[in-house]
């Protein structure tokens, strides 16, 4: 039995000393270029992300799932009440959301575009919101979960 613990203590120290070459370890990139760019490479990222949802904004077609949901919007702007006067299967949250901006841009035809605009800006705290450290995601994901 000695030796047998004798060759598990070995085998610890061969693992233990396995280290990364130089070369690897001490990278050409300074830390303090690794940190800044920690956080430049998400904020790039992230002006990518608004262009490619304002491109889409304009280049996606209309889908029936948005005319339904501005059907229900167009009810709350009216003051008819949800599950009474019109029916949808989700629940009210967005449409209680998008009815005051809704009514305020008015009846129009083109009123998908202002609204799928008027969704950038909630897409946005969404993220922040579960990115934040007061919520979950972090204490699940870590710190940098959502670059924060």
């Amino acid at each position: 039995m000695g030796g047998n613990s004798i060759d598990k203590t070995q085998d610890r120290q061969i693992i233990c000393s396995l280290r990364l070459p130089l070369s690897v370890r001490d990278s050409a990139v300074p830390r303090h270029l690794t940190y800044r760019l920690e956080y430049v490479i998400p904020l790039l990222l992230l002006a990518l992300l608004v262009a490619l949802k304002v491109i889409y904004l304009f280049a996606f077609r209309i889908d029936s799932d948005e005319t339904q949901h501005l059907h229900v919007i167009w009810g709350w702007a009216n003051g008819l009440l949800p599950y009474r006067d019109l029916f949808d299967n989700h629940s009210p949250l967005f449409q209680f959301l998008c009815s005051p901006l809704f009514r305020a841009l008015g009846e129009r035809a083109d009123i998908v575009i202002p609204m799928r605009l008027a969704m950038i800006p909630l897409y946005f705290f969404s993220l922040w919101f579960s990115s934040s450290p007061q919520n979950s995601g972090p204490m699940i994901y870590g710190r940098r979960f959502g670059c924060c």
